[in-house]
């Protein structure tokens, strides 16, 4: 493994900032650390920076002890959500300023910088002062100043956060580009959803201070082993049931309200538990007819509200005392009206249950 944390925890006096983390990054692969503010991610990546100790654990690049190495023998290189450039110096000065401390000759520093200036994209901007750049391209020279001096590992503390909606789109998707064609492996922390899902390779949920989940962004969203991991990455139709029948792999379980079937998969269940399940919006269906194809969850219900999104119609629907979201794409297909009746629809596989959870119905 590239980079390894092993058991670390960090204490600012009575407060747990991190606690008891493990993890380890292959070689080239973006790694995100994904939580809510306060979880611990950015702690955590300045501990592997250097600019914090741990308390308990160790951290360890290409197999060597790093966790006491001083910032510049560490073999890493940030970026920092405000860009930290020099405004008194041009891109170029910004740039070649890590070059400089490690005292290479004139020619290579300025080949490392216009290697650096085209692979980001902008190779004609070297004269220019930082104040004269966008957001976005301060961002850029930001990441050419951390990539120059070759480090061993690239982190990224929520660059993209100070940028429009727009920009921070296409920043990831050349950040993600950069990173995958010069092969560097990466620790990015965000708190954005879908940032972490397009760029990652695999992603650590964190919550209070602990990983909760590491995994690729396809198993974190549709796997995901416990209620606060299924809440924090997407948005969720959650129910508490009862389980009242085990035929196989198949559980009937339900409430006063509704009735349901799901596949066990998961956690080992048996007749009288009790569970709460989660379904995503985008699972679900909205149909004129029951639907009377095998393995599937059907519901009569009421339209609340429609919700007209361009690409995608949102709706609410009650089913007797429980309140669905469904989103569907706007492939064409009848949109439904507030008020109609309709049956919502979504199959045993799409279920994903939990143990002493929290659930709206």
């Amino acid at each position: 493994m590239e980079l390894e944390l092993r058991g670390v925890s960090k204490y600012f006096e009575d407060f747990t900032a991190v606690e008891n983390v493990s993890f380890s990054i292959k070689k080239g692969e973006l790694f995100s650390l994904l939580g809510p503010s306060g979880c611990g991610k950015t702690t955590t990546l300045r501990m592997i920076a250097g600019f914090y100790a741990p308390d308990i654990g160790g951290i360890y690049l290409k197999g060597k002890e790093i966790t006491h190495q001083p910032l510049d023998r560490r073999g890493t290189a940030m970026v920092f959500q405000n860009y930290a450039l020099f405004p008194h110096m041009t891109v170029f000065e910004n740039i070649a300023f890590g070059l400089k401390m490690q005292k290479l000759d004139k020619s290579s520093i300025a080949k490392r910088v216009q290697d650096v200036l085209n692979l980001i994209q902008l190779p004609h901007i070297e004269t220019k002062y930082p104040r004269e750049l966008s957001g976005g391209m301060q961002q850029r020279v930001a990441i050419a100043r951390a990539i120059v001096i070759h480090p061993e590992v690239l982190l990224l503390d929520e660059p993209l956060s100070n940028l429009d909606a727009k920009l921070r789109e296409e920043l990831r998707m050349d950040i993600r580009k950069i990173q995958q064609k010069i092969g560097i492996t990466t620790v990015f922390v965000t708190h954005d959803i879908s940032e972490a899902f397009a760029m990652s390779d695999r992603i650590a949920v964190m919550q209070n201070g602990k990983v909760m989940q590491i995994g690729s962004p396809r198993e974190i969203y549709e796997q995901p082993v416990n209620e606060f991991v299924g809440a924090f990455v997407g948005k969720s139709n959650r129910f508490s049931v009862q389980i009242d029948d085990i035929t196989g792999d198949i559980a009937i379980a339900g409430n006063e309200s509704l009735q349901m079937r799901l596949r066990v998969k998961q956690l080992p269940v048996a007749r009288g538990d009790v569970l709460a399940v989660m379904v995503r919006p985008e699972r679900i269906s909205l149909i004129e007819t029951p639907s009377s194809r095998a393995g599937r969850n059907v519901h009569q219900g009421t339209v609340l509200h429609t919700y007209y999104l361009g690409n995608q119609n949102h709706y609410e629907v009650m089913v007797n005392n429980c309140k669905f979201t469904v989103e569907m794409a706007n492939n064409g297909s009848r949109i439904f009206e507030q008020g109609e009746k309709c049956y919502i629809e979504w199959g045993i596989e799409d279920s994903v249950y939990f143990n002493n959870a929290n659930r709206d119905c």
